[in-house]
């Protein structure tokens, strides 16, 4: 087990030393943003506060919060677009990248945020910047948090490489407005994720759900030319123009019971399972040739004892050309995205700062992607199946190496009472 008051040991990281090559940061922030990064993949989510991270980083809490808060140093310059491009070239002559992009919530306790609209006016604590009430999908109820948008790499041909992409706080315009800054919106900021997606591949899917399938998204996506495909969840009250139909386009629902009074769906088989399948084509959003499909697992359905008409999802594709198997193909594999928030949140504490500057969350969440790409480069170096039995290989190693060093601490200490001191035990 970690022992959470002992520092941790250096470690020789190739993969640090690349993303840190060159970059405009000083020797002892170097040291933090290696120690801090490690840190986080040594403690369990929900742990990883500064009070439990600063032991492990050999400085105090404060120091720790001075340098995420104040220091002067760019995450997005120094760390994040360097360790992009450092996966970029590690993908190079990929016939096949995805990039997936969702949204996640970092929620705080009222106590520990302390937004503007829940502070009095005077309090002697500011509040936490940029919180407010978003809806959190895994709880099902609209929480105090940090919105973030966020994407996500998967390479199936690459060892299954899977890590954090980009990442952006999403603001309500409401905020934007009275702090006088241009508000974004959530589909604004995909598409740009989207549109700045460089990867030396020859084909690029890029997978959303039924919040980012607009217009926007897929007008963007099409302008990106050939090599780049967009597929992603439809809600049942869009609205598809049929080709060869008249009139305006009707709700894809209503849709899918006329297509299935005129006989029963195809069965297609995707990774290993059977869906029935209905396809539509026309225009969506005012973009022809786009192809929809209604879709349902046969297995799921007999499990549930389903009619004919429920549990149908919607899923689109800006080439209406793609056969129904391919794809129903890349959109499973939008479960990526999943595993990476499940990742980030609860092996390397994405969400779990308590910093109330934003800056100063913007780096630990940097800090908290590089603990996450430091391990899924050790994960493919060493050929491992999953991140978490890194992760864990990792961790007892370490503690290996901090139960070594305490021996030889004691060891070297002239007295018994600076034995004592190096194992923090009072006398």
């Amino acid at each position: 087990m970690l022992m959470a008051t002992s520092p941790l040991p250096v470690v020789q990281d190739e993969f640090l030393g690349r993303v840190l090559s060159g970059s405009r940061l000083s020797h002892p922030q170097r040291r933090h943003m290696d120690l801090l990064s490690l840190a986080m993949a040594m403690l369990e989510g929900a742990q990883c506060h500064l009070l439990h991270l600063a032991p492990l980083c050999a400085c105090s809490p404060a120091a720790l919060s001075r340098f995420l808060s104040r220091a002067k140093w760019d995450p997005e310059e120094e760390v994040l677009a360097r360790g992009r491009a450092l996966w970029s070239e590690h993908c190079a002559g990929a016939p096949l990248l995805y990039h997936i992009v969702d949204d996640t919530a970092n929620p705080h306790a009222p106590a520990s945020a302390r937004p503007a609209f829940m502070t009095a006016p005077g309090a002697k604590e500011p509040p936490m910047e940029a919180v407010d009430l978003h809806h959190d999908h895994n709880r099902g109820r609209t929480v105090l948090a940090h919105s973030i948008v966020t994407s996500q790499l998967f390479c199936p041909l690459r060892g299954g490489l899977s890590v954090p992409w980009r990442q952006e706080l999403y603001r309500r315009r409401e905020e934007c407005e009275a702090l006088s800054i241009a508000f974004k919106s959530k589909t604004a900021i995909a598409a740009r994720f989207v549109r700045e997606f460089k990867a030396p591949a020859t084909t690029i899917v890029h997978l959303v759900d039924s919040w980012y399938m607009n217009q926007l998204l897929l007008e963007t996506v099409r302008s990106l030319g050939e090599g780049h495909l967009l597929v992603g969840a439809l809600k049942s009250n869009a609205c598809l123009a049929e080709e060869g139909g008249a009139g305006k386009g009707r709700p894809l629902q209503a849709l899918l019971a006329k297509h299935l009074l005129n006989g029963p769906p195809r069965v297609v088989t995707a990774r290993g399972k059977e869906y029935e399948v209905v396809r539509f084509s026309g225009a969506l959003f005012g973009q022809e040739g786009v192809a929809v499909l209604a879709v349902r697992s046969r297995e799921a359905e007999r499990r549930r004892g389903g009619t004919r008409e429920g549990n149908w999802r919607f899923i689109a594709s800006a080439n209406g050309t793609l056969p129904c198997q391919e794809i129903l193909h890349h959109f499973l594999q939008r479960w990526q995205v999943e595993v990476g928030h499940w990742y980030l949140k609860r092996a390397f504490g994405f969400g779990d700062y308590r910093i109330r500057s934003l800056e100063g969350a913007r780096r630990f969440m940097a800090a908290a992607v590089l603990a996450h790409w430091r391990m899924e480069w050790r994960r493919l170096g060493q050929s491992e199946v999953s991140l978490a039995r890194t992760v864990r290989s990792v961790r007892t190693d370490l503690a290996h190496e901090q139960a070594r060093q305490l021996v030889r601490q004691v060891r070297e200490a002239p007295t018994y009472s600076h034995a004592l001191a190096s194992l923090r035990i009072a006398a």
